[in-house]
């Protein structure tokens, strides 16, 4: 299994990375008030023309054929510039409606013409006879028309009609929308069964990839910063204490990813030890985003914890996508339960 990228999918990362760079910096991010949303319809459509939410779907559905190895690589560079949460929606979304037949839904959200937004359960629910009930959590669901729900039986793709009431509330990160509401038989015709397309393994793995290009990312800015920020007549990247949390920083960034490419290999190559791996890179991916930027905070100072520093989002997110399609603790206890793995 070879883990270095070849020159397709080292091409994807360059230009994924340079789109985001200008047209998605953290600037951008920070520059999100309480009263606007991180998603942005202009810059989804700009994205859906690039390609981004139909790469792993096949050619007939106007996608590029590729696979979760590519897709993953795409959610590592998004990571980074710490995309909104529609982004892995709206990816997850094209492909649930392609797989339960509708062509025409899945060529509009691959467009980026129909917003999706991420729901998942805050309390008990029920899938009963084509409609779902209980009370979710949903995420920038302004511009949105549609909820994904997605659990271990299934997918589902929930049409917002103006019938829905959502209320808003106080995100742990501030800079996403989080909104509750209680679905009362909704309708879930766009359905896919996990036994014919596991969508939720498929979101675990690609929240891993994010919290992978967090964990790099803030280690990045670490080691710049060591190397700029000045006290006692010498840079503080030469003080022993800070070499050793940026090398801890390093050793997660490299676990994490190692991890997160090998599951997403195993995903595209059928593995049966796939769903063990996928879950084993979350949890590392969750560890290592949460730890590297809990350390860059630090590492900062004061400043870690103005606005003029970004690296409190960071931190914030990466502790919100830690949660989103099992936290750590879900999965493992899930883990656990898993044969091992044949060496």
């Amino acid at each position: 299994m070879d883990f270095l990228p070849n020159e397709e999918q080292a091409q994807i990362i360059e230009t994924v990375g340079n789109y985001l760079s200008t047209k998605h910096p953290i600037s951008c991010v920070q520059e999100v008030g309480e009263d606007s949303s991180l998603t942005k319809p202009a810059q989804w459509a700009e994205m859906g023309a690039l390609g981004w939410f139909s790469i792993s779907l096949g050619e007939e559905f106007g996608g590029a054929g590729m696979s979760a190895a590519e897709e993953m690589l795409l959610f590592v560079e998004a990571g980074k510039y710490l995309v909104s949460p529609s982004l892995l929606a709206t990816v997850l979304g094209a492909r649930i409606a392609a797989y339960s037949g509708n062509t025409a839904l899945t060529q509009h959200i691959s467009r980026g013409e129909t917003l999706v937004a991420l729901a998942f359960p805050s309390g008990e629910y029920r899938w009963e006879d084509g409609y779902i009930n209980g009370e979710f959590q949903a995420f920038e669901v302004d511009n949105a028309q549609y909820l994904l729900i997605a659990d271990q039986h299934g997918s589902t793709l929930v049409q917002i009609n103006d019938g829905m009431k959502f209320n808003a509330q106080q995100c742990m990160d501030e800079k996403v929308q989080l909104a509750t509401t209680e679905l009362e038989n909704a309708h879930t015709d766009i359905f896919v069964p996990a036994s014919d397309d596991d969508i939720f393994t498929r979101g675990t793995l690609l929240s891993a990839a994010f919290l992978a290009g967090i964990a790099d990312e803030v280690k990045n800015r670490c080691v710049e910063y060591a190397k700029e920020r000045q006290q006692f007549g010498q840079p503080i990247g030469s003080f022993q204490a800070i070499k050793h949390k940026c090398s801890e920083m390093a050793l997660r960034c490299e676990a994490a990813l190692s991890t997160t490419v090998q599951a997403a290999l195993g995903l595209k190559a059928g593995l049966p030890s796939s769903t063990f791996d996928i879950m084993s890179a979350k949890i590392l991916a969750a560890e290592a985003a949460t730890s590297n930027a809990g350390d860059s905070v630090h590492i900062h100072g004061a400043m870690g914890f103005t606005e003029e520093m970004p690296v409190h989002l960071f931190y914030k997110r990466a502790h919100l996508m830690s949660l989103m399609f099992g936290s750590s603790q879900t999965l493992l206890s899930k883990v656990v339960q898993l044969p091992t793995p044949a060496q």
